[in-house]
C-alpha cells in the first residue's frame, strides 16, 4: 500500500517493517505502574499474566522477560503459548483462568470487555494495565475494581503506543525516534497514577478529566 499512496501508517519506512509501538507502550505504563502503586524500582520477579499473545500481548512479553518479569500466559493458539513458554520462560494458564491467577499485574491484551461481574471478584492482582481496547464491560466496573483495591491503568492511555506510531512517522519515522515518542506514556501514566491517589478518585476518572479538559481548550 505504502508504494502506491502516502496515506498509511503503522510499518515504518525506515525500519522496513512494523515496531511494537503498543507493547512497549503498554511495558513503559506498566513500568510506571509497578513504581507507582506497588513500590517497585524495576521488574525483577514482578508476577504478570499476559491474556493474549497476538501482536500486542507476545512483543509485551518480550520486553517483560528482558526487564525480569516472571511471565504467566494464555492464548487459544497453543502454539504462540508454546513459543512464550519456550522463549519467555512462561508459565502457560488456561483461557479461562488467565484473570485469575495470584499475580501483581493482569495485562489484558486481547479481547475487550474482560472486566465485568463475573471476572473482578476472581482478580487476584494489585493492577490491571494492558493493551486491549474497552477492557470494562461497562462504565461501573471502575469503581468495582476501586473497590476490591485493584488499580486500573486507563486502557486508552497504555495501549496508545499505535496511534503515537502514527503520528510519529509524519515526523521522523526513525525505529528510536518513534519509541522514544511512545516512551511518553511512561511519565503520563506516573502523573496520572500519583494525581489518582493524591486525590482518592480513579486513575480512569482523572485521565477522562484531562482528556475533557483538552477537548474543551481546543474546541
Amino acid at each position: 500500500m505504502r508504494e502506491v499512496t502516502c496515506h498509511t501508517a503503522g510499518a515504518t519506512a525506515a525500519a522496513q517493517q512494523a515496531l511494537p509501538a503498543t507493547g512497549f507502550g503498554v511495558f513503559e505504563a506498566l513500568r510506571a505502574a509497578a513504581k507507582v502503586c506497588l513500590g517497585r524500582s524495576d521488574l525483577e520477579g514482578l508476577r504478570v499474566a499476559v491474556q493474549g499473545l497476538g501482536n500486542v500481548g507476545m512483543p509485551l512479553c518480550g520486553y517483560l522477560s528482558v526487564a525480569g518479569a516472571a511471565l504467566v500466559v494464555s492464548d487459544p493458539d497453543v502454539n504462540r503459548c508454546a513459543q512464550a513458554a519456550a522463549t519467555y520462560g512462561a508459565i502457560v494458564a488456561a483461557p479461562e483462568e488467565i484473570h485469575a491467577q495470584h499475580v501483581d499485574v493482569f495485562a489484558p491484551a486481547a479481547i475487550g470487555a474482560v472486566l465485568n461481574d463475573a471476572t473482578i471478584p476472581c482478580l487476584r492482582c494489585r493492577v490491571v494495565c494492558g493493551g486491549a481496547n474497552n477492557q470494562l464491560a461497562e462504565a461501573r466496573h471502575d469503581a468495582a475494581l476501586a473497590v476490591r483495591g485493584i488499580v486500573f491503568v486507563p486502557d486508552y492511555l497504555a495501549n496508545a503506543g499505535g496511534v503515537i506510531d502514527f503520528h510519529q512517522e509524519t515526523i521522523d519515522d526513525q525505529p528510536d525516534a518513534v519509541l522514544a515518542s511512545v516512551a511518553r506514556i511512561g511519565a503520563i501514566t506516573r502523573d496520572v497514577l500519583r494525581c489518582a491517589a493524591a486525590s482518592g478518585a480513579t486513575p480512569l476518572s482523572v485521565a477522562d478529566g484531562i482528556v475533557r479538559a483538552r477537548i474543551i481548550r481546543r474546541a
